[in-house]
């Protein structure tokens, strides 16, 4: 994998980058829980497919449960 050298190239620092990182994995992850909750019910399988995609782009726990419940107010 080819890493942009963030802080010459950009001027970002590292802290920048994960914070960046971070919010896109929350953004991300709000749509998928926007698109899951048009389901009256969604079964459980899509919960089980929407903490797997959780894990696959590193969202904390904590983020997705206040995601989570951002979406059930």
């Amino acid at each position: 994998a080819f890493l942009t050298p963030w802080k010459r190239v950009f001027g970002l620092t590292e802290s920048q980058v994960q914070l960046a990182k971070a919010e896109n994995a929350r953004g991300l992850f709000a749509a998928r829980l926007d698109a899951l909750a048009a389901e009256d019910y969604p079964s459980a399988e899509s919960l089980r497919a929407l903490k797997a995609w959780q894990r696959e782009v590193r969202l904390p726990d904590a983020a997705a449960a206040a995601c989570m419940a951002e979406a059930t107010r």
